[in-house]
């Protein structure tokens, strides 16, 4: 029998629209993600890499927290600093969710 350790991927959301350019709402955001994830690493007691997702309106952008590191950092297949749009970079969006979800199902 094969034991399953469960992993958290943390979906922070802004839903104000109209905030998608302002820098200080991502970075209020993001700082918001980070401090939920330290604490999620604290109850797991673990290495392991933790993911996020920052939204605001309907732009998402894609973080890891890695082990021993206080600071999240884009997730590697994004480019740095970039926002997804949900309708139109869906293909892009549903690549990078299906990313996530082979990385911590196991």
């Amino acid at each position: 029998m094969r034991m399953v350790t469960l992993k958290k991927v943390v979906l922070m959301e802004d839903k104000r629209r109209g905030y998608e350019t302002q820098m200080s709402k991502w970075t209020e955001a993001l700082n918001q993600l980070t401090s939920y994830l330290k604490m999620v690493r604290t109850e797991q007691g673990g290495d392991d890499i933790l993911y996020g997702i920052v939204t605001i309106g309907t732009y998402a952008r894609f973080y890891y927290l890695a082990p021993n590191e206080q600071a999240m950092d884009d997730y590697p297949t994004t480019e740095t600093g970039s926002a997804y749009e949900l309708k139109n970079d869906e293909a892009e969006i549903h690549k990078l969710l299906s990313e996530y979800a082979v990385k911590t199902s196991y």
